[in-house]
């Protein structure tokens, strides 16, 4: 064998190697830029829907305090008389 095919096999072989391992950062490079970029949009996604979640559950809270007042007030308004007519030579409540 000729001294030049191991230099130009050699020469083939470190080019390769080096193209490969150019390649090979790159990629790895670009797959932590987009990696990241889709956990940064999954994230402002998910923040967005507990924001949601948390609006929507404040609503309900809010209505049911209301609800909840409305039958204390319309027991106190009801429960009245009764308590009267229980006791009803004095007219006054138990």
């Amino acid at each position: 064998m000729n001294p030049e095919a191991f230099e130009i096999a050699q020469a083939v072989l470190l080019s390769l190697g080096g193209g490969g391992l150019i390649i090979l950062s790159l990629s790895s490079f670009l797959g932590k830029v987009w990696a990241q970029r889709i956990l940064e949009s999954e994230k402002s996604e998910h923040e967005k829907e507990i924001s949601e979640f948390k609006t929507r559950l404040s609503s309900l809270a809010h209505q049911k305090s209301l609800n909840y007042q409305q039958k204390l007030d319309l027991y106190k308004v009801v429960s009245n008389p009764l308590v009267v007519s229980a006791n009803p030579t004095t007219g006054q409540s138990v």
